[in-house]
């Protein structure tokens, strides 16, 4: 599943019996405020609450961010420690963050994308050397990396700086 977010406090249960095995949510920002500038909603606690509803269920997550300039750019770290503070508060599943390239492609085509290996070189700078994985995280054409001390892996969908066409099975 694939979701906002929005709901997933009041319907985890059910879609757990219905056989859900794993969660996307789509989250670019843990500021209240740019929540609200993005989606037109301010919903971001209630967000929240389901991604901790989920780690409860003990259904594993994927969090989706797309970094936009001059709107939540500077966010990443934050969101990065977002899947850790959850698994640290949880004790359960790694959270994984992905971060997701901007596509030139509708609205996109007026947003200038942050490049995922930029944004790699800056996880570098802050949490240290980050560890390839090899393990599949699903079907997508994500790369994955671990950072020391982390549950959680910290993904990349280069849409645009790390062209993957070739090899996507979408």
């Amino acid at each position: 599943l694939t979701t906002n977010g929005i709901l997933l406090k009041e319907y985890a249960a059910d879609l757990k019996r219905q056989g859900l095995h794993a969660v996307n949510v789509s989250l670019d920002t843990m500021n209240p405020d740019t929540y609200t500038k993005i989606t037109g909603a301010s919903e971001l606690s209630r967000v929240l609450e389901g991604i901790r509803t989920m780690e409860a269920l003990h259904i594993p997550l994927k969090i989706n961010v797309v970094l936009q300039q001059n709107v939540n750019a500077g966010e990443w770290r934050d969101l990065v420690l977002l899947g850790k503070q959850m698994v640290d508060l949880t004790g359960r599943y790694p959270i994984d963050v992905r971060f997701i390239e901007m596509m030139p492609i509708g609205y996109g085509k007026e947003l200038s994308p942050i490049s995922n290996s930029k944004l790699l070189e800056k996880l570098t700078f802050t949490f240290g050397s980050l560890i390839p994985e090899e393990r599949p995280h699903g079907n997508g054409p994500a790369r994955y990396y671990r950072i020391e001390g982390f549950q959680g892996s910290i993904g990349f969908i280069s849409a645009i700086h790390g062209k993957f066409c070739n090899q996507c099975n979408r």
